[in-house]
């Protein structure tokens, strides 16, 4: 049955078939096609708030990825923040700072978000701890994030997955707290000059006991390959 489109539905499928036109060589009409979309890819010309109120209208949309922030106010960013379906949301460009973090952690369901953190304060940081349903945490250019810092992560029970890059603050005291994340399964950071092979080995093996699955850690100091703990053959034996 062919799908009937709202009036805004209509402009929001017009523009939506512009700026993120369907990969698809099936002969499907533009209404039905509407329907189906749940990830939104804006490329790196500019978006403002006016065009994100088309967002409202794609009922499934729930994957949102943008390129180009410059233009987007606060409130810009709360109509993203409170599309009822969105799950993850990717900023690829400019950093996030506090204001703008505080607005986005009011998305509650958010399960994946991926930032510039290289803006962010100790407040900003603590706002992480509003999403309670974040299965996978994204920090690039993390330049400021300390150990208090991550020590919030602790409160998300569904956090598997947590990527840091550029982490030049982070210190072996951090691994105290990444310990105590009920859920994770996946720990990458990258840009510490104090984590060390053997302080990564030894997490894993704390991480292992808490868990009855495996768990990958990866740690990437400064101009080094990355380590793969308890996986290599050139990595230090166990003392267990």
């Amino acid at each position: 049955m062919q799908p009937i489109l709202s009036d805004e539905e209509k402009t929001a499928a017009e523009w939506l078939y512009d700026v993120y036109p369907p990969y698809t060589t099936d002969k499907m009409s533009r209404d039905k096609w509407f329907h189906t979309v749940e990830l939104v890819d804006l490329p790196g010309f500019p978006i403002d708030d006016s065009q994100l109120n088309h967002l409202k209208h794609i009922p499934n949309l729930s994957v949102l990825q943008i390129s180009n922030t410059d233009s987007i106010s606060l409130e810009g960013f709360r109509i993203i923040a409170l599309l009822n379906n969105l799950k993850s949301i990717s900023l690829y460009d400019k950093p996030v700072d506090d204001s703008v973090l505080d607005v986005l952690t009011e998305s509650s369901q958010l399960e994946s978000l991926k930032i510039n953190a290289s803006k962010l304060t100790s407040d900003g940081f603590a706002k992480l701890a509003r999403l309670k349903h974040l299965r996978k945490l994204y920090l690039e250019q993390a330049i400021v994030l300390n150990d208090t810092d991550i020590a919030i992560l602790e409160s998300l029970p569904h956090l598997e997955s947590v990527t840091i890059t550029e982490a030049i603050l982070v210190t072996p005291k951090s691994l105290d707290y990444f310990v105590k994340c009920p859920s994770l399964g996946l720990l990458e950071i990258t840009g510490s000059p104090s984590l060390t092979v053997s302080m990564v080995n030894s997490f894993e093996r704390l991480k292992r006991k808490s868990l009855s699955e495996g768990v990958s850690f990866q740690i990437v100091p400064p101009n080094e390959k990355t380590i793969y703990p308890e996986q290599d053959s050139a990595l230090p034996p166990s003392n267990q």
